[in-house]
């Protein structure tokens, strides 16, 4: 999918498919990381899929149009903020 739009095609990791509720996903994912990761969330499922602590991070795309450059610019200044926190 990415490299078709002309997107970078490397990605670290992407959670499990185990649960109904993506925000568990996300948080077992955190839970087995061996690192303190800055992360964000892009997904089309709506917020109440999601745990509330994982809000912040999360920037929700139609799932027709999926990533452009105002999601990507969100994207960026999630994470830009979290590196600030450090």
């Amino acid at each position: 999918m990415w490299r078709q739009r002309g997107m970078p095609s490397f990605m670290i990791d992407t959670t499990p498919n185990v649960s109904n509720h993506r925000g568990d996903e996300i948080a077992r994912w955190l839970n087995e990381c061996k690192e303190d990761c800055n992360y964000v969330i892009i997904d089309d499922l709506d917020i109440a899929n999601f745990n509330t602590d994982q809000l912040d991070k999360l920037v929700v795309v139609n799932p027709f149009y999926g990533l452009n450059e105002n999601i990507a610019q969100q994207a960026i200044d999630i994470i830009n903020k979290q590196n600030l926190k450090q």
